[in-house]
C-alpha cells in the first residue's frame, strides 16, 4: 500500500512457498503468508497515527514529487481521518489470538 511501489499479485502466485491471503482492487497486495505458515507479511502501514500519511503527503508536494492525493483519506473538508484504526487493531488482535497464540 505504497504510493510509490508495491508486490505484483502474480509474482506471488507463481511462487509455490507464498499464499496470497488478502488484496484490494485498489491498493494491491495486502496479506501475504508462507505455505509452511512461519511468516505473515502485511505490506501497509496499519501503524500510522491519524496525521503520518498527511505529513508524508504534504512533504512530497513541497518536494515536487508528482503524487497523488491519498484515496479516502480526506474528507469534503480535506481533514484527514483514520478510518483503518478499527481494521488494524482487529487485524492484529485476531493475529495474536489465533495464529501466534494457539
Amino acid at each position: 500500500q505504497s504510493r510509490y511501489c508495491g508486490l505484483e499479485e502474480e509474482d506471488i502466485l507463481l511462487n509455490k512457498n507464498l499464499i496470497l491471503i488478502s488484496k484490494s482492487n485498489e491498493s494491491g497486495v495486502f496479506l501475504v503468508s508462507s505455505t509452511d505458515n512461519k511468516y505473515v507479511f502485511v505490506t501497509g502501514h496499519l501503524e500510522y497515527e491519524k496525521n503520518t500519511l498527511n505529513k508524508e503527503y504534504l512533504r512530497d508536494l513541497k518536494l515536487n514529487i508528482k503524487t497523488k492525493k491519498p484515496v479516502g483519506y480526506y474528507d469534503n473538508l480535506n481533514r484527514t481521518h483514520d478510518s483503518w484504526r478499527a481494521h488494524a487493531t482487529l487485524l492484529y488482535h485476531n493475529w495474536l489470538i489465533y495464529y501466534v497464540l494457539m
